[in-house]
């Protein structure tokens, strides 16, 4: 009687190992380059979302004759407890008119000439249009008083690339900024040799720099570091903080003992105060932001650009609409020099970038 031998076909194990090993180097190889990819995509998705903010603000300027202030307020602008957002005006170039409307039909003032009003006193906060209010935000961050239209978040103010995301009831964030230039001191209630400042409202003529070599939106870093209290001594000269520096981690700051929680850089999208809404042309995109806080979040400082793309450069728009992506080795200049007043006329000491961050200060730019 004959017997058939049976053989059962299969991998070995020495095969199943050397497939494991080999899909294991593809998925190496694939995986980092799907990731850039991604972040190629979120990238140019940042570039098309500050594109058109910025084509919002040119649009405003053609109506209007004038760019939107950064920090406003509905009938007394130059009261420095105003704090209306620059976003806000431009909210009906955005396809956004019913947001607008609500908004500025949740704001009134009132102008308070023969005290100093405490923080606290102007924040009188409801529901309801007729509510006088100074600014739009809570006192602090664990405040309970809220307004209901300030707590809309606006996806074209929010870079796809920045992970931190709003909780419910929060105010809405955003991760672009007004540039102020290469001013620090008393960049939020004073002049800056930048295209925004509080209550002014520039005109196309005052670009005299040239619009395409003047930055006038950035990205920053929702919740970026920073450093508080300094003294305007050691906040004037950049090099006692910057990250480049070394210097940053001996800062010792005046931090008193009852010292105001800080809500986040970002934050706010309708606050108008520079440390949610505005950005420095000093320190490289990715730098510590630092600021002269002594009573509230309003207040003057060195504020950095910033974002979570690749290499820690920053998306930007410039007067002529363009938008360029700024590096975080772009060339600052000499960051051991103090800070010019809004008043000087000189040319930037911070570099290319401090110069495109001036609109009349004579500077020059060369390369790209």
């Amino acid at each position: 009687m004959r017997h058939s031998i049976v053989r059962l076909s299969g991998f070995t194990l020495i095969e199943v190992l050397v497939v494991i090993t080999i899909v294991g180097i593809l998925l190496g190889v694939l995986l980092p380059a799907i990731g850039a990819a991604r972040e190629a995509a979120r990238r140019m998705d940042c570039s098309n979302r500050l594109k058109q903010v910025s084509l919002a603000m040119s649009n405003y300027e053609s109506v209007y004759g004038k760019y939107p202030t950064s920090r406003r307020g509905s009938l007394y602008g130059d009261d420095p407890y105003a704090r209306v957002s620059g976003f806000i005006s431009i909210l009906p170039f955005m396809e956004q008119q019913a947001l607008y409307e609500k908004l500025e039909g949740s704001i009134s003032y009132t102008h308070i000439a023969s005290t100093t009003p405490s923080f606290s006193s102007l924040c009188l906060l409801n529901f309801f249009p007729s509510t006088w209010m100074m600014c739009p935000a809570p006192p602090s961050a664990t405040s309970t008083v809220r307004i209901e239209p300030w707590l809309d978040q606006l996806d074209p103010l929010r870079c796809p690339s920045d992970p931190r995301r709003e909780y419910p009831g929060e105010m809405g964030y955003t991760n672009y900024a007004f540039s102020v230039g290469d001013t620090i001191v008393d960049n939020a209630n004073g002049q800056t040799r930048g295209m925004f400042e509080a209550s002014t409202f520039r005109r196309l003529r005052d670009v005299t720099d040239g619009l395409s070599n003047t930055v006038f939106l950035s990205e920053i870093k929702v919740d970026g570091e920073m450093i508080e209290w300094l003294d305007d001594s050691v906040l004037s000269v950049p090099m006692n903080y910057s990250k480049n520096s070394g210097r940053s981690s001996s800062i010792v700051a005046n931090v008193p003992p009852d010292a105001p929680e800080f809500y986040g850089r970002g934050r706010r999208w309708v606050d108008g105060a520079p440390i949610f809404t505005a950005f420095n042309t000093i320190l490289p995109p990715g730098d510590v932001s630092v600021n002269h806080r002594n009573a509230d979040d309003l207040t003057y400082g060195n504020f950095a650009a910033g974002s979570h793309h690749a290499g820690g450069g920053v998306n930007c728009a410039f007067g002529d609409g363009s938008i360029r992506f700024i590096t975080a080795q772009i060339d600052c200049g000499d960051l051991s020099r103090s800070a010019p007043t809004g008043k000087d006329r000189q040319n930037s000491p911070y570099g290319i970038w401090g110069s495109m961050g001036t609109i009349a200060a004579d500077d020059v730019i060369s390369g790209e």
